[in-house]
């Protein structure tokens, strides 16, 4: 079972770097008012990853402060908190945002129905910004839009997972990952994904194969229990296997503040 969190946990974080990158080449609502207007910006990045169905929840933070690059990120469970880890950045984190023109579609909001798949999603606008919501079978996702001040606007991605039967579903980041194969900000940034958009039926396979060896091996345990607490034990841990549990919450907030009205749009860096 841990494997398998693992796994998906870097599946999550693949997700939020995903919405990110998406967001920053989307185009925004019909109100110009509820996205940011055109111009340079810093990104200052904050996520946590919690794991929910284990004995301990373990929670990974990422930092990244927009104005040198540099990321630290730590782990924290059972009143824990390991040594931070400081990767150096290369300078300021920035992003030119494109002006929004009234009458322009929603494109954010089509690439998060395409990353849930499911009937049951919501927009509410308000004066500055927006609420996208998705409820579907095996996730619910939270897209915020928040404007703070006239330079300065929060994008807060917030995503709880449930387990299934076939194990954890990640179909939903294909549309993502092919998105920042043709608008990734960097050529490294679009090779990596390119790479990770091959890797993803062998990912999802592996996942599957995985919950489906527990599930039965936890089905011949539980026949073979020696005694009624032991049974009880393994029926309650097949429960939350095949049951709609949360397995994941992960939460990615990204401040964006102009630094500029200008930048350069015809050229990708």
């Amino acid at each position: 079972m841990f494997s398998i969190i693992i796994k998906y946990c870097a599946v999550i974080s693949l997700m939020l770097a995903a919405l990110t990158a998406l967001a920053r080449t989307s185009a925004g609502p019909s109100n110009p008012a509820n996205y940011p207007p055109a111009g340079l910006y810093q990104s200052d990045m904050d996520g946590t990853i919690t794991t929910l169905n284990s004995p301990t929840p373990i929670s990974s933070h990422l930092r990244t402060d927009g104005k040198t690059g540099d990321t630290v990120s730590y782990q924290t469970g059972d009143g824990i908190r390991t040594p931070d880890r400081l990767i150096k950045g290369k300078g300021p984190v920035t992003l030119c945002q494109a002006e929004i023109k009234a009458g322009t579609s929603l494109a954010a909001t089509r690439a998060l129905a395409a990353l849930a798949t499911c009937p049951d999603q919501t927009t509410n606008y308000n004066e500055d910004g927006y609420v996208h919501k998705a409820n579907c079978a095996t996730s619910e996702l939270t897209l915020t839009v928040q404007k703070i001040d006239t330079d300065t606007w929060e994008f807060t991605t917030e995503t709880t997972t449930f387990q299934s039967v076939a194990g954890p579903d990640i179909s939903g980041v294909r549309f993502m990952l092919e998105q920042m194969v043709k608008n990734g900000a960097t050529a490294k940034e679009r090779a990596d994904a390119s790479k990770q958009l091959a890797e993803l039926p062998e990912m999802q396979r592996k996942i599957s194969e995985g919950q489906a060896s527990m599930i039965a091996n936890l089905k011949e345990e539980a026949r073979k229990a020696k005694n009624p607490e032991e049974a009880a034990m393994l029926t309650n841990a097949l429960t939350k296997l095949t049951g709609r549990t949360p397995l994941q919450h992960a939460i990615g907030k990204e401040r964006r503040t102009r630094i500029s009205n200008f930048c350069d749009f015809s050229v990708k860096k």
